[in-house]
């Protein structure tokens, strides 16, 4: 399969999607070992352990040890611990900030910004959070984008309810929005390129990019692997596809549940501080593809 590099054009394999085809979408992330952490400023890196291997089969097993829950604005600080301490094991996104700036520094300002975020587009958007059945500690994070048009079930009422934030007041938006509007949140300029040969394939078979976060210190526990099961089993009672992007470590684990790569992305980001090649995997479940090359 051809590949992509910064000198070379673009060169995919892809299939030709039809636009009547909806996606649910997610990333995830589930980093492993940091010197093998390859990533992208606006993405989360995919890091799965060689060791897990659950296959659809056994999805039962993997989830019966994480209670995969509901998500609240009240879990707006553990979600930001996790997925702030999650993004940190990514080079790359670490060279988004200024050198002085520290991990707990982040975790401080997206905790202000997280209630908003999990209230945005509830109508598409359904958040799932993986708990420690024993201390009750929030120990990962699933964020799904539903295709609009199948956010809602024929008797006009929302589809997967169950990972649907509850609505606040118009006051409690009001007060979450002012929070957010508080935060500092600048990014690093200049580091846009990186991402945009994946948004040209991304854009090309859709436009939303959800992900999952696992805290650094519960990897290779199957977390990652349950939130993505409790996906898959609400997609296929939705009667949807699945678009993932994942990143070299972890292809295999999705190769084994069924996922089939349909393009992908590689590129050298050491320039913007990450550790050599960085390969993006564009995949789908329960769609069949016919893939054919193209040279754009």
């Amino acid at each position: 399969m051809d590949t992509v590099s910064e000198s070379q054009d673009f060169h995919h394999v892809w299939f030709q999607n039809d636009q009547s085809i909806p996606f649910a979408t997610y990333n995830i992330n589930l980093p492993s070992q940091p010197k093998q952490v390859v990533g992208i400023p606006t993405l989360t890196s995919l890091i799965i352990p060689s060791t897990i291997t659950h296959t659809l089969q056994h999805r039962s097993t993997a989830m019966a040890g994480w209670k995969i829950e509901q998500c609240t604005v009240a879990d707006a600080a553990a979600l930001a611990r996790n997925n702030m301490a999650a993004f940190w094991e990514d080079p790359t996104w670490i060279a988004l900030w200024p050198k002085d700036i520290t991990l707990d520094f982040l975790i401080e300002q997206s905790t202000k910004r997280q209630a908003r975020n999990l209230l945005r587009s509830r109508e598409v958007t359904r958040h799932e959070k993986a708990v420690d059945p024993t201390t009750g500690a929030v120990v990962g994070y699933a964020r799904w984008i539903l295709p609009r048009g199948h956010a809602i079930a024929a008797d006009g009422k929302p589809v997967w309810t169950e990972a649907q934030v509850p609505e606040v007041s118009e006051e409690e938006r009001k007060h979450y929005e002012d929070l957010a509007a508080s935060a500092w949140w600048n990014p690093q300029e200049g580091m846009d390129e990186i991402d945009a040969k994946n948004e040209v394939v991304m854009e090309r078979i859709l436009s939303e990019r959800p992900y999952i976060t696992v805290h650094p210190e519960n990897q290779g526990k199957g977390i990652g692997t349950a939130l993505v099961q409790s996906g898959i089993r609400h997609a296929e009672q939705l009667r949807l596809p699945i678009f993932i992007l994942a990143f070299k470590a972890g292809r295999s684990i999705y190769e084994r549940l069924g996922f089939r790569e349909v393009d992908r992305v590689i590129q050298d980001d050491t320039k913007y501080g990450g550790e050599g090649e960085y390969s993006a995997y564009f995949m789908v479940y329960g769609v069949p593809t016919k893939p054919r090359s193209r040279q754009e």
